[in-house]
């Protein structure tokens, strides 16, 4: 129990700033790593938003195609009825 008591305050003497670093508490990293997570949440929400508006837009595309394809086959299927001069 001495030994790691004078293990550690040998450790406090020599290395003070690396054992300082270990227990304060750095109030601008904090706000930085705040600033920078709100900043990640803002993009997460603006790419979410276009993933949403883009897969929106691929179900009604794949729609209008499906439609479009419908009205193509009737056309081919219709008879056109010739101009022949009688």
């Amino acid at each position: 129990m001495k030994r790691a008591l004078l293990m550690t305050v040998v450790l406090l003497v020599l290395l003070p700033g690396i054992a300082k670093a270990q227990w304060t508490f750095d109030i601008v990293s904090v706000e930085a790593y705040i600033n920078d997570h709100k900043k990640q949440r803002s993009l997460l929400l603006a790419r979410s938003t276009m993933e949403y508006s883009n897969k929106l837009l691929h179900e009604y595309s794949r729609k209008e195609i499906g439609e479009y394809k419908e009205l193509n086959v009737d056309l081919i299927a219709t008879p056109v009825p010739s101009m022949s001069s009688t």
